[in-house]
């Protein structure tokens, strides 16, 4: 385990992913507190932990303290694609299109998955991928992606599935 401060706080992070708090009993002797864990949001799927005000995931406080970052790449990979796996054998630094590229080689992304729009006439109309989508109708992946997964209800008054 190795110790750090965040916050603050003095933290003891293992190579299994496993954070814990230090603290003093009244009798002076140092123990182990393991740190609250924010239950993992549904939208991203990484484990966080809370340490003061703020939160933290876990497999950037790990890939901080024990992987050497020489190159300065700004994400962690899941070598394996579990983000509950946050051991140091499991966790890599990646640019952006790295991490990208390796998701679609272990299968957690899925290049080029068509939608269909359905038109005011009920009429379907099947586009390729997201991008074939915006490019047609002259607007961004993102405004498609959102009317896709529910987040908002039409994209220039098109509906998506």
């Amino acid at each position: 385990m190795k110790e750090v401060i965040k916050l603050g706080y003095k933290l003891l992070i293992s190579p299994d992913g496993d954070v814990y708090r230090t603290s003093i009993k009244k009798n002076g002797i140092f123990v182990e507190i393991p740190i609250r864990k924010i239950p993992v949001n549904k939208r991203c799927g990484y484990g966080r932990i809370k340490i003061g005000a703020k939160s933290f995931s876990i497999h950037r406080v790990v890939a901080e303290t024990f992987i050497p970052n020489p190159e300065n790449k700004p994400q962690i990979n899941h070598i394996d694609g579990n983000k509950d796996n946050n051991s140091v054998e499991n966790l890599e630094w990646v640019t952006p299109s790295e991490n990208i590229f390796h998701a679609k080689m272990i299968g957690l992304l899925k290049s080029n998955k068509s939608i269909v729009e359905i038109t005011k006439n009920g009429e379907p109309i099947k586009y390729e991928s997201l991008s074939d989508a915006a490019r047609a109708l002259k607007c961004s992946v993102s405004l498609i992606s959102s009317t896709c997964y529910g987040d908002c209800g039409t994209a220039k008054g098109r509906v998506f599935i």
